[in-house]
């Protein structure tokens, strides 16, 4: 289709995703490319016997509103008035055909072609303002797509030092409850050794005290023997 091949590689020069605009195929139904020594190119509508034409053309602006204009209800969108317009004319210009029989060697002589090259210049710049704009709002979304992976990735990252952290500190604490169960159970045994310290220190004292008293009896039966065995000699 003539209109559809005019409009991919305008649309396309800086796009990689093309636009869901399907308005271009019919806009090929009903308009034609043809070309001038002034104007070179450009878009004229397709003469039909028919009479079906503004309604035709009231459902392709439909179709253009509903496919340009997603969720845009208060808002004119400007590809969408650019070609409205366009579409506009052009109706007008294929009604005065029908209507005076005007033959497509006269259109030029009839027909202020300025201002039909110009609402088309103002579509196309419309659209290719538009999709730029998509375009910029799909690089940002990735941009906010990978920052909030990166983000994602550092919570992760945080998370597990948090878990390893968490783990280590109930290792820490464990080791800290067996240390103060070893403390207790060491506590306990020295308790019991200065008890038998104690203990074995009594019995010491005891046996010291039994040791010195045999000494004393011991001495007196020494002194006793001194006195009788000097008694004998006298």
């Amino acid at each position: 289709m003539v209109f559809s091949a005019v409009l991919r590689p305008i649309l396309s020069f800086k796009s990689h995703a093309p636009l869901n605009f399907s308005i271009k195929s019919n806009f090929s139904q009903h308009c034609c490319l043809t070309h001038t020594q002034k104007h070179g190119f450009f878009v004229l509508p397709k003469v039909q016997k028919s009479r079906n034409h503004p309604l035709e053309i009231n459902s392709v602006l439909s179709k253009l509103n509903s496919n340009i204009n997603h969720g845009e209800d208060e808002v004119t969108d400007p590809a969408a008035a650019s070609l409205k317009r366009l579409f506009t004319n052009i109706q007008k210009l294929e009604e005065k055909m029908i209507e005076d029989s005007i033959p497509m060697k006269d259109i030029e002589s009839n027909t202020n072609l300025e201002i039909l090259e110009s609402d088309l210049q103002m579509a196309l710049a419309a659209l290719m303002k538009k999709d730029q704009d998509l375009q910029d709002a799909e690089k940002r979304i990735l941009l906010d797509h990978a920052k909030l992976n990166r983000t994602k990735q550092d919570l992760e990252i945080q998370e597990r030092e948090i878990i390893s952290a968490l783990s280590n500190q109930r290792k820490m604490e464990e080791d800290l409850k067996k240390a103060n169960n070893d403390l207790a159970s060491q506590s306990k045994q020295i308790e019991d050794l200065k008890f038998l310290v104690e203990e074995q220190e009594k019995k010491i004292a005891t046996s010291r005290s039994a040791l010195l008293q045999k000494e004393d009896d011991l001495d007196k039966l020494r002194n006793e023997l001194l006195n009788k065995m000097k008694r004998l000699k006298s």
